[in-house]
């Protein structure tokens, strides 16, 4: 697996803030998904946002849109997030999504061996380029760095 560090500008989304019990986010992420591909077919990816450590409680969950630039305009019912700019730390996890957790494993060591400290307060991205069926995903992995420190260039 290949690690890249990319520094994205703000990202706008329109979709959905997901907030349930940790058991029902599967569930709820999913029926968010198909949702989303019926509003926007056309989109090109969707994308999930969650801050992993302590934030607001109007931040906490997990977010599910499109990018707006893809969407045109808010629908009915959608919420409205704008992930600031960051530097990334990222990963492509292709597979079932059950086997995501050991990416994120992957790409945490990799991140400690070359010296880069996670964000916890600032959104992760997780970009999905292909969805829809659990067992074949292309989902890009985006952790947020902090942009002193680490080996990298």
């Amino acid at each position: 697996m290949t690690l890249k560090y990319i520094k994205e500008e703000s990202r706008t989304l329109i979709g959905f803030h997901i907030l349930c019990s940790e058991a029902a986010y599967g569930k709820e992420i999913a029926s968010a998904s198909r949702v989303l591909s019926k509003e926007f077919p056309a989109s090109a990816c969707q994308i999930g946002a969650f801050i992993p450590g302590p934030c607001e409680k109007d931040e906490d969950g997990y977010w599910l849109g499109v990018p707006l630039e893809e969407a045109g305009e808010k629908r009915a019912g959608m919420s409205v997030l704008t992930i600031p700019a960051q530097t990334y730390a990222v990963m492509t996890h292709t597979g079932s999504g059950v086997d995501i957790r050991r990416t994120y494993e992957t790409l945490h060591s990799i991140m400690d061996v070359n010296g880069y400290e996670r964000i916890f307060t600032s959104f992760c991205m997780e970009v999905y380029r292909r969805w829809g069926n659990q067992e074949e995903l292309v989902v890009d992995l985006y952790e947020p760095v902090a942009t002193e420190g680490g080996y990298h260039t």
